[in-house]
């Protein structure tokens, strides 16, 4: 859903799942977003070598936000419709945790997206080992997000929940889903 204080701009949905997956010998999970409505008011990000970058979230770009339950700790995915990544660890809420996040850039998502005159459907696959390691029985907590930018500029911000009177995809009680 659209945050409140969100633009209100074209008419959109966004539709956002995810599940187990395997590509290729590694198991790893698949998130799928699905934009639909008025895409060709959108301004997408041009297509780019995949690899890492940061600030992605500056313009239309679909992230995921995951936990152990009871754990402050968590990580960030960013996938750009450009082909562009970025995995981010923190500590605690936006406290980066350099000592996690390094080795979590060998771990490089699949990014795939098409169109058609009314839906954008991106999909991200993203291995297993570039998860929290959770135990046997334990849940992680997930949140979907996106971040729309339209063609005059105005940035929209969707979430699964939207616990704070400002958007705010890093709180906890955002992370809604469980797995």
């Amino acid at each position: 859903m659209r945050h409140p204080v969100s633009p209100q701009g074209p008419s959109l949905s966004l539709n956002a799942w995810v599940w187990p997956s395997t590509l290729g010998p590694a198991a790893g999970w698949c998130f799928h977003y699905e934009l639909v409505g008025d895409v060709a008011a959108v301004r997408f990000p041009a297509p780019q070598a995949p690899g890492q970058a940061d600030g992605l979230w500056r313009h239309t770009c679909f992230e995921a936000f995951l936990g152990l339950h009871r754990d402050p700790a968590y990580r960030e995915f960013n996938f750009s419709p450009s082909s562009q990544w970025a995995h981010y660890a923190f500590s605690d809420q936006r406290q980066r945790d350099p000592h996690t996040e390094t080795p979590l850039q060998a771990f490089a998502p699949a990014i795939a997206c098409r169109s058609t005159d009314n839906t954008f459907l991106l999909q991200a696959w993203v291995p297993a080992a570039a998860w929290p390691t959770a135990l046997p029985g334990e849940p992680l907590e997930l949140s979907l997000s996106a971040v729309i930018e339209t063609l005059d500029g105005a940035v929209s911000h969707w979430a699964l929940h939207h616990p704070q009177p400002q958007p705010d995809f890093h709180h906890r009680s955002a992370f809604v889903a469980q797995l």
